[in-house]
This record gives C-alpha cells, sequence and structure tokens, in this order.
C-alpha cells in the first residue's frame, strides 16, 4: 500500500499456521520514492569524532588519513548545517567550535574548522563513552531536524564495557551513527554496538589507507546530507493474545530497535525508525501467541495477528500515512503449514551466518584456529545461499579445504578476522529470495532451552532470543 509522500510497506510471512503454534515472523518491506517532508526541507547536524589517542600516531598515516577524512567530510557540508568537530582521548575535546555547543555551516566556518583539523595530533588513551556522552551534550540541545555522529577509532573503550554500552543507550534517539575502525586494533564487538543500537553501518580500515578513508566519510556525510523525512514511525497493533517478540532492520545492515513506547494492554508497540531519503530497508518482526485459549483459532479460520502503521515525517496520530495488515489462515493440514516463506528464511538464514562468523571470529581470536576454520566453512555455505558474494569472497579468501577438511590459510591474520566480522553485519535484501518457490521446512526437532521456542534441528543459535545452542562445529 502506498503513502502519500511515497512510502510504501509490503509484507511478506507464510500465509498457513498450523492450529498448536506460537510464533510468526514476516519481512516488512519499506519503501520510500519521491519522499518530501511535511514541513519544508530539515535541517541537519554533523559531529565528527576523530580518535586522537597516542596509538593513532603508530604508524602516523593513521593521524594523517584522520586528518584528511575528516577534512572531505567538512567540505561537503551543506550551508546551514550544524556541525562540529570532537578530538577523542581519555576525554572529550572540541575541535571545533571551541566552546561547547555547534557552529552553522558557511565557507567562513568551513575554512576555520579544516585549519583546526590540521593541527589534530595523537596523545593519550581511549574513553569513546566520554566522546559520546559529548557528541549526545551537542546534538540534544539542538534544534536540528536530522543529527548524525560519524566516529573514528583504532582502539577499544578503555574503561569497563558498561560505560560504552550505558552510553550508548543513552543516545538511543537522540543521533544516529557511523562508527570506523582504523588500523588493527580496534574492538569488533565496539563498533557493532553502537552501529546495531544507534542504526548506522560499521565500517574498517586496517592500513589506514588515507584513500579509502576519506572516500568512506565522503559517502557517509551525502547519504546523511540525503535524508529528507526526519522521523519514520512504526506502530504494530496487534491482536489482546498477541505481543511483538523483537522487531530487526535487516537490511541494508543490522540494527536492534527497541520500542519508544507501548500501550498499557501491550497491544500498541511503537518504534523510531530514523530518518529517511529515497532508500529500501527490510525488517523482521516477531509475533508470538499461546498455542491454546486465543479465540478464532480453529482450521480454515483467517485472522489477522496485528496491523503496521507507518507515519513519515510526523508523529503518531489517527490516521497513518500507509497500513498493513499481518493475517494468517489456520490449518491442520502439514502440507500447508510446513512451507516457508522464502524471504523470512533468507533473513533467519542471514542471522545464522552472521552468528557463524562472529563465533568463528571468537574461535580464532581465542587462538582456536580449528574452530574458527569450521565455523567459517560453515558460514561460506551459507553465503552462498543467500547470495551475500562479497562475504564468500571474503569466506573464501580466508579458508581452503584439504579434501574435506575445512583450514585457514597461512596468510590469515587477526586484523582479517576483525574485518571479516564487521562485513558480516552487512547484510542484502530478501528480493532475490522473493521469487523462490516455497519449499517444506524440516519439522523441529528441538526448542531452545532459555525461550522455549522451536527451533531446526540444525540451528546453531535461536532466531528469537539469540541463545547459543551449539557450541559443537564438527558438522560442516
Amino acid at each position: 500500500m502506498e503513502a502519500r509522500n511515497g512510502f510504501t510497506v509490503q509484507v511478506s510471512h507464510k500465509p498457513f499456521l498450523p492450529v498448536d503454534d506460537d510464533e510468526i515472523q514476516a519481512v516488512l518491506t519499506v519503501t520510500a520514492r519521491g519522499t518530501a517532508p511535511p514541513a519544508g526541507p530539515p535541517r541537519h547536524a554533523e559531529v565528527i569524532v576523530v580518535d586522537c589517542s597516542g596509538s593513532m600516531g603508530v604508524p602516523a598515516t593513521k593521524i594523517s588519513a584522520a586528518r584528511r577524512a575528516t577534512v572531505a567530510a567538512l567540505r561537503d557540508l551543506p550551508d546551514g548545517t550544524l556541525f562540529a568537530v570532537v578530538q577523542g582521548a581519555e576525554r572529550a575535546r572540541m575541535v571545533y567550535p571551541a566552546h561547547k555547543r555547534l557552529a552553522e555551516a558557511s565557507p567562513r566556518t568551513r575554512a576555520e574548522a579544516i585549519a583546526a583539523v590540521q593541527h589534530l595530533d595523537s596523545s593519550g588513551g581511549t574513553a569513546m563513552h566520554t566522546w559520546l556522552a559529548r557528541a549526545r551534550r551537542l546534538l540534544a540541545g539542538s534544534t536540528a531536524d536530522i543529527r548524525h555522529v560519524i566516529l573514528l577509532t583504532d582502539g577499544h573503550n578503555r574503561a569497563a564495557q558498561t560505560a560504552l554500552e550505558e552510553e550508548v543507550e543513552r543516545c538511543v534517539g537522540v543521533f544516529s551513527c557511523d562508527p570506523t575502525g582504523i588500523g588493527e586494533d580496534w574492538e569488533p564487538r565496539d563498533l557493532l554496538m553502537i552501529a546495531r543500537r544507534l542504526g548506522g553501518r560499521a565500517r574498517a580500515h586496517a592500513d589506514g589507507g588515507a584513500a579509502e578513508l576519506e572516500a568512506d566519510f565522503t559517502a557517509v556525510t551525502r547519504a546523511v546530507m540525503a535524508k529528507r523525512v526526519p522521523a519514520v514511525r512504526l506502530v504494530v497493533r496487534t491482536l489482546a493474545h498477541v505481543e511483538v517478540g523483537f522487531l530487526r532492520q535487516m537490511f541494508p545492515t543490522r540494527v536492534e530497535l527497541t520500542p519508544e513506547r507501548i500501550s498499557p494492554d501491550g497491544c500498541t508497540v511503537e518504534y523510531n525508525l530514523g530518518a529517511w531519503g529515497e532508500e529500501l530497508r527490510e525488517y523482521l518482526i516477531s509475533l508470538r501467541f499461546p498455542k491454546t485459549g486465543m479465540p478464532g483459532r480453529s482450521a480454515g479460520i483467517r485472522q489477522r495477528l496485528a496491523r503496521v502503521d507507518l507515519w513519515a515525517g510526523r508523529s503518531a496520530g489517527e490516521s497513518p500515512d500507509v497500513s498493513a495488515p499481518i493475517a494468517v489462515e489456520w490449518t491442520d493440514d502439514p502440507r500447508r503449514s510446513t512451507v516457508i516463506n522464502p524471504q523470512v528464511s533468507h533473513h533467519v538464514t542471514q542471522l545464522e551466518l552472521n552468528a557463524l562468523v562472529e563465533i568463528g571470529y571468537a574461535a580464532y581470536r581465542d587462538g582456536d584456529k580449528g574452530n574458527a576454520a569450521r565455523y567459517w566453512a560453515r558460514a561460506l555455505k551459507l553465503a552462498a545461499e543467500v547470495g551475500n558474494a562479497e562475504l564468500r569472497r571474503r569466506l573464501q579468501e580466508a579458508l581452503y579445504f584439504d579434501g574435506d577438511v575445512p583450514r585457514l590459510r597461512e596468510n590469515v591474520r587477526l586484523i582479517d578476522s576483525k574485518l571479516l566480522n564487521v562485513a558480516s553485519n552487512v547484510f542484502i535484501p530478501s528480493s532475490s529470495a522473493a521469487s523462490t518457490p516455497g519449499r517444506p521446512a524440516p519439522p523441529p526437532a528441538r526448542r531452545c532451552p532459555e525461550c522455549g521456542r522451536p527451533v531446526a534441528a540444525d540451528a546453531r543459535r535461536c532466531t528469537g532470543c539469540e541463545t547459543r545452542l551449539d557450541d559443537d562445529p564438527e558438522s560442516v
């Protein structure tokens, strides 16, 4: 269904459910074309946070590349954009403007900021939570409609992990953030946690190449400035016995979404999908319900479990811009109920692929190269299955097979495993799976010990609560 301002929402899921089932997963494809903000062009704000800890000077090409990339981003800021540059070490320090406020982009302020960036130097430690806190304070009080942070680091947070996690949670809803690692000592967990919670994409460069980093900063800045709808809100309205298990953005990157508001009866759940330009995003939603005691649940009955409403660029009100139902027909015919939806299957497989790569990275980091090879070999099969050519290429570069036994190539380094981990969080859309005929799904052979949901016999991680189910990678 098409919205008045160019948004559409399409829902894909299996049409038939067993009468004794307790969950359905669906893919929501949200597309924006020809979007226009309801109240005129939005105002943007950009904060560029540059790691200037001592390690950024070893080698000196890292801090040099950081200066060059920051200058490139500043040059792409349109007049009127609010902006700041922050230097990060044990604490955050303003680079431009000198005081703790945002400047307005103009030929003069851009030139002043570029001159200030030339003096960035490296000393001290790494405390990313203080850098994000400074960005949050700068942006929380701004008049900008669309607020974004570029964060560059070559290390990991030196304070307790909880300090970074707690600050990231405080930043949710204040701004979106694209974190980038440079060099070899950054921690994938930090970058991925920031990106997943703050609606961005994690990137990384091993060698500190100035041209690559400059291209990244330029692309990110232009993408942010191209966004025209400040806030898109999605509301899920369910039946009384149905609850939302989770909502995850699955394309273009994985983002963990938490509700902004839940009605007292739990039947209305509101999410903020952030700022939009002309783009397509896909989400995976889980609806859960009791096996028994649910009115209207009998074979042959079609029932609407939920309705998805979308508001673009304005607060959720009485009349949404676009709506789409999630409805199923209950059945006791296994030939119908075991046919899976290819788009849902595509994203569930991508979650398993992502988990296998991350577990393989952890094994490699801990010195267990044999298990790393086994996990990545299984990931290689799934990468081919979902059509992720880039991840497949990276895995092939890391692996070779001695007969049927996967092994790591001699030239694989820890940084290669980090880059592979980050790359596995860039998903591809399910459109390639949409035309694939449905196929019977294998019956669940067990249940997750944590949440009790059915899981496939060969699943390594529960797709609902993400509990790891099997640490034994012997089956490849």
